[in-house]
């Protein structure tokens, strides 16, 4: 199962792709060559392509089944509602799928990951970010912001570098033990 850091590190690959390099065709075609195709729609490279950076990383990281794939972002976010994943306007975390509004309409009209939360500030991956692969800096309750969406993630490896040192053989003593004098 996908991790919240294999989607990170998958949009973090993508960072630079870009309509003026045509490094971004490689993304559309990730989102193309899974099937079926949402809608059955074919995404052309004259399309807007948020949503499709974010359906790619989830096809690339195998995470079809917990993100969903979409190029409409009204309908990603029906997806999301349906998955149980929908949060709306909460304080997120990184690797949450963010949804934007620009008009305040109330339909989702751009999507992208959370790569960090600092305090109120959070910074996201967005795909078609001025078209490009890039990141903003936004705060996470910003007006523009419709809300979130968080995928039911594997867990995180942690090291429990406590456990880890408690687990170590104890090293031999040169003392010698009462038995041995």
């Amino acid at each position: 199962m996908t991790t919240a850091t294999q989607i990170l590190n998958q949009a973090k690959k993508w960072l630079g792709y870009s309509e003026a390099n045509g490094k971004f065709k490689i993304i559309l075609d990730v989102y193309n060559s899974y099937k079926p195709l949402a809608r059955g729609y074919v995404i052309k490279t004259s399309d807007e392509w948020c949503d499709a950076f974010v359906s790619a990383c989830a096809i690339a990281c195998g995470a079809v089944d917990i993100i969903g794939t979409e190029v409409g972002v009204p309908r990603h976010v029906d997806i999301f509602k349906k998955k149980g994943i929908w949060l709306g306007r909460v304080k997120p975390q990184p690797g949450d799928v963010i949804v934007f509004d620009w008009d305040g309409n109330g339909s989702g009209d751009h999507i992208g990951y959370v790569y960090s939360v600092d305090g109120n500030y959070i910074i996201t991956i967005e795909g078609n970010y001025n078209e490009e692969v890039a990141k903003r800096t936004i705060t996470y309750n910003h007006p523009v912001i419709l809300g979130y969406a968080r995928p039911k993630y594997a867990k995180e490896e942690v090291e429990d570098k406590q456990t880890k040192t408690s687990e170590k053989p104890s090293t031999p003593s040169n003392k010698k033990s009462d038995l041995e004098l």
